[in-house]
């Protein structure tokens, strides 16, 4: 009744929003608004609107430490997984260091010492390849010359392929000279011959084979091979046996049975011969 006096029904919601009973004494009146400067500091936003309060700084300040700790730890983990990689890519690379090859090669006591030298730059130890070491030291020492840059080879006989070419391989091991430093050259001819020249006095020396190193050189003759038919391992097995007994009786044939070894009329020295003698 009091209500109806007062002009209003008595659910009439109050000015604050509340949804309550205007004519309830306990009625709340509603408080003034906070300053300005307060309203930083509440505690709960209204509904609907954001709020930029202290516990919203206090928030965004831990989520910005914990994303800030889970991406260092992201980025630790990412870096130790690339230093682990890295490591085990230089330990492979370090196990897997590069080497020259590694012929196959039965070391006897009574070998020469330059016989392994030979099958390191030639893949095996054959007769033609011995051959041409003896005749291309034969030749080297007449002429006095140290060997590699002090002396030029020219090489003659019929060595267009193996073989025989095999041969060329042995004078480039007892000379140094070789096909990259452009101080050796094979002519194709019937009779073999090794022609070395000293680039610094111009002393030339030809040396020729002997029949007895020829015959030992010829003696081995393969198989003819079967089209489409593969060696076994042990017919492979005795064939290098064969060529590495012959090429070791070559390496231990006496220098009276090997062949002659004879001076021509020096050709004076080169041009290039400080250059080339080192």
């Amino acid at each position: 009744m009091a209500a109806s006096l007062l002009g209003r029904s008595p659910r009439q919601k109050t000015a604050d929003g509340g949804g309550r009973d205007s004519g309830l004494a306990s009625a709340r009146v509603r408080q003034p608004a906070w300053p300005c400067r307060a309203r930083w500091f509440r505690r709960k936003p209204r509904s609907g609107r954001a709020s930029f309060g202290f516990d919203w700084f206090v928030e965004v300040l831990r989520s910005n430490a914990k994303y800030d700790r889970e991406a260092s730890m992201r980025t630790l983990g990412l870096s130790t997984a690339a230093g682990w990689t890295v490591f085990f890519c230089g330990v492979c690379l370090l196990a897997g260091e590069a080497k020259l090859p590694d012929p196959h090669y039965d070391f006897e006591p009574n070998d020469p010492a330059w016989l392994k030298q030979a099958v390191q730059f030639h893949g095996h130890l054959g007769p033609w390849a011995a051959a041409g070491v003896r005749l291309g030291m034969a030749a080297r020492d007449a002429a006095g010359t140290k060997g590699y840059f002090d002396l030029e080879a020219i090489v003659e006989g019929p060595f267009a392929q193996p073989p025989k070419s095999c041969f060329l391989d042995g004078v480039q091991v007892a000379t140094g000279a070789t096909w990259g430093k452009r101080n050796i050259e094979w002519k194709p001819a019937d009779q073999i011959v090794v022609r070395v020249r000293n680039l610094r006095t111009g002393q030339v020396a030809e040396a020729r084979p002997s029949d007895e190193l020829i015959k030992l050189a010829t003696s081995f003759k393969p198989k003819p091979k079967v089209s489409g038919a593969a060696e076994s391992s042990a017919e492979e097995e005795r064939h290098d046996e064969e060529l590495e007994a012959l090429a070791r009786k070559i390496a231990h044939l006496p220098a009276e049975s090997l062949g002659t070894v004879i001076l021509l009329k020096p050709q004076g020295p080169s041009k290039n011969s400080d250059h080339n003698a080192r």
